[in-house]
C-alpha cells in the first residue's frame, strides 16, 4: 500500500563512491526534496573499500579506529540514528519521501515491506515482523546497547529465516524522511566486530556468537551468490508493485550536485564531523 501518495518514484543508480560522498549525496537527496528541489527518490550505490558507518549519535569510544585502519576500511558518520554498520559485499539503498504525516513506524513497516517483496521476487523468502527485543552487552557497569547495529532488532525488522537481514536508520526533516539500509550478500560480522571495542576478547566473542543467532547475509540463509546488480533490479520492481507507483530512472539535479559536494568537502570529509561528540 502506498501510504505515501507517490505516484512517480525517481531511481538512481550509482556506482562505486567513497563513503563521505555517499552520505553526501543521500543528505543532499533530502535537501533538495524539502526545499522544493527534488523529487521522491529511491538511490542504490556502491563503496570503494569497507566502510564502518556510525550512528549519528554514537560514541566513537564504540569503535576501534586503529583496527579500522588496519584492515583497510574506511570509517564515516551517519547523518541517522542507530549503531555501527560495516558496509561491503551488500546491496545499499536510500529513500527520500515525504512522511505524508505517517507515524515512523509506519514509515518503517512500508520500507521494509518493499524490500521484502523484492526479495522475495529474486526468490528470497524475506519478511516483516514486529520483533520487539533489545540486545544489550554486559559489561561491568552493567548493560549497554550492542554497539552493532545488526545485532538489535526492532519492531518491524525485516527478516529472513527469522534472523534480520536488512538494517536501515532514517533522519526526519520536518515531514521529509531520509531512510537508508543495506542487505548483507556476503557474511561480514565477524569483520565489524574487529572493528567494534569490548572491554575484553571474551566479551567481544560473546556478543558475536549471540549476534549471529538474530542477523544473517543472504549467503549465510540461501547458500548462494547473488549479483548485487540484479537484487537491485528486482528491489525496485518491489517498490513499485507494493506502491503501485511508476518508477523512472533518473539523475541528479544540478542543485542536488552542487549541495553533495558542499557537504562532503565541508562536512562528511571532516574528521570534526566524523568523531564528533553526540
Amino acid at each position: 500500500m502506498n501510504i505515501f501518495q507517490i505516484d512517480r518514484l525517481r531511481v538512481i543508480t550509482d556506482g562505486v563512491l567513497n563513503g563521505a560522498m555517499n552520505m553526501a549525496y543521500d543528505e543532499a537527496l533530502m535537501s533538495g526534496l524539502s526545499e522544493g528541489n527534488g523529487a521522491p527518490t529511491l538511490r542504490f550505490y556502491s563503496w570503494e573499500k569497507p566502510t564502518l558507518s556510525l550512528g549519528y549519535f554514537q560514541e566513537v569510544a564504540d569503535v576501534l579506529p586503529d583496527k579500522v585502519n588496519e584492515l583497510g576500511a574506511e570509517l564515516v558518520r551517519r547523518p541517522t540514528g542507530g549503531r555501527a554498520v560495516l558496509h561491503w559485499q551488500e546491496v545499499t539503498f536510500c529513500v527520500v519521501l515525504n512522511a505524508n504525516q505517517r507515524g515512523l513506524w509506519e514509515i518503517f513497516r512500508s520500507i521494509h515491506e518493499c524490500i521484502g517483496s523484492g526479495l522475495n521476487i529474486s526468490g528470497i523468502p524475506a519478511k516483516v515482523l514486529p520483533i520487539t527485543s533489545e540486545d544489550y552487552v554486559e559489561t561491568d557497569g552493567g548493560k549497554r546497547h550492542n554497539p552493532a547495529c545488526f545485532a538489535s532488532p526492532s519492531r518491524y525488522e525485516l527478516t529472513l529465516n527469522g534472523k534480520k537481514i536488512a538494517g536501515s536508520a532514517q533522519k526526519k526533516y520536518g515531514d521529509f524522511m531520509l531512510i537508508h539500509g543495506s542487505i548483507p550478500i556476503q557474511p561480514n560480522f565477524d569483520k565489524l566486530f574487529e572493528m567494534l571495542a569490548f572491554e575484553t576478547e571474551d566479551q567481544r566473542k560473546d556478543s558475536l556468537e549471540k549476534a549471529l543467532s538474530k542477523m544473517t547475509s543472504l549467503k549465510d540463509e540461501m547458500k548462494t551468490d547473488y549479483d548485487e546488480a540484479e537484487l537491485t533490479k528486482a528491489l525496485i520492481r518491489g517498490f513499485e508493485e507494493q506502491w503501485g507507483c511508476t518508477v523512472y530512472s533518473g539523475n541528479y539535479s544540478e542543485e542536488e550536485e552542487k549541495k553533495a559536494k558542499l557537504l562532503y568537502e565541508e562536512k562528511y570529509s571532516k574528521t570534526d564531523w566524523i568523531y564528533r561528540k553526540p
